[in-house]
């Protein structure tokens, strides 16, 4: 089901938004997953964050929220590891016609695995499913990549926001003890 562009938009600048709101990237990823969940379009919506070689679930949302057997991924395992490791989206609009049924919840028959970058580097993967076959359309592909690219954006932005008040939490603490 295709939506209009303006309404990926208007969740992109939520998003955005968001920012200003929230000081840690776990909110960050609740907030995400909850804004593409507005939508009512996927069955479940997953943010997965790269520490290491491991992706690591860091939200869900939509009405299958039932917690994945795999919370961490190692990177090129799996539809959603591969999608990372070789940095390229990957579809898959019939579960039960492809290897990976074991990988997803039982209800689902399509997802859309979507790796995210910042600067050609890979810093986690959006994961979206649905209840139905052949549910994402060449549109939804190029709206949910162009989604991707302002999460990415937008994770990035608030890793920079806290390595910044990590810094000057760190310098008044060294100037503080200097003027002992």
């Amino acid at each position: 089901m295709t939506i209009p562009l303006h309404q990926y938009l208007d969740i992109l600048h939520r998003i955005s938004h968001s920012l200003v709101q929230q000081e840690n990237i776990e909110a960050l990823s609740q907030t995400i997953t909850d804004e593409i969940d507005k939508l009512q379009l996927y069955s479940t919506i997953r943010l997965y964050l790269l520490e290491g070689n491991q992706l690591i679930l860091k939200s869900i949302a939509g009405e299958l929220q039932v917690s994945p057997p795999h919370r961490k991924i190692l990177v090129g395992s799996g539809v959603i590891g591969k999608s990372v490791k070789e940095n390229n989206p990957i579809i898959i609009n019939n579960i039960y016609a492809s290897d990976s049924k074991e990988e997803f919840d039982f209800s689902l028959q399509a997802v859309y695995c979507i790796p995210l970058k910042i600067n050609h580097h890979t810093i986690g993967a959006l994961v979206l499913g649905s209840k139905n076959v052949e549910a994402f359309t060449i549109n939804d592909k190029k709206y949910l990549n162009m989604l991707a690219s302002g999460i990415s954006i937008a994770i990035h932005n608030a890793f920079n926001y806290q390595m910044l008040k990590a810094h000057n939490k760190i310098s008044k603490m060294t100037t503080s003890n200097l003027e002992f």
